[in-house]
């Protein structure tokens, strides 16, 4: 019974034109008839030896530049380098995005920070599954070189409708013992 739903899932795969269907075969290493047991005893053998193996992203029909990270431990804060902004408005903030920087804000309990993000950094942050769920230190550098720290959630990102991109990120700030 079993080599008989292993060969219908093998006949599924061979056909499967889309990247869902090689992700599928691929993982289920049944697209050749070779891997097509023809007792129950060389089934289970067979599925013994497909989870021993660890499957490659090739064989799962991604590459190494599909970007998603593990995630980070529990209740671990990341940094953000960030450069306090003076311009404000929508040109400067076009200007921002032009030289690779994302316009970010940090409001909440009287508090009002404009900074610019590194592109990369937020890029490299929001491939991280639970983004607007962890604590940053955003480290503020001034233009005269004096530095501070806040520790900040971000609670709003905005992204390009084309590009994806993001153009902007809110934060709030974050008691740093909670």
């Amino acid at each position: 019974m079993l080599a008989a739903r292993i060969r219908s899932l093998a006949g599924r795969c061979r056909g499967a034109p889309t990247a869902a269907g090689r992700a599928t075969a691929g993982a289920l290493r049944l697209c050749s008839s070779s891997n097509v047991p023809d007792s129950a005893r060389d089934a289970e053998e067979a599925e013994r030896r497909m989870l021993e193996q660890p499957l490659s992203l090739s064989e799962l029909g991604l590459d190494a530049s599909f970007g998603w990270r593990a995630p980070p431990e529990e209740n671990a804060k990341n940094s953000l380098a960030a450069t306090v902004r003076h311009e404000l408005g929508t040109n400067a903030a076009r200007k921002l995005r032009a030289t690779g920087r994302v316009p970010a804000l940090l409001r909440g309990r009287g508090e009002l920070e404009r900074f610019s993000l590194d592109i990369d950094d937020v890029r490299r942050e929001l491939r991280t599954p639970g983004f607007l769920s962890r604590k940053f230190d955003v480290v503020l550098q001034d233009h005269d070189g004096s530095k501070r720290e806040l520790v900040a959630q971000p609670c709003e990102v905005q992204f390009h409708p084309v590009t994806d991109d993001p153009i902007h990120i809110r934060f709030r700030p974050v008691a740093d013992s909670a």
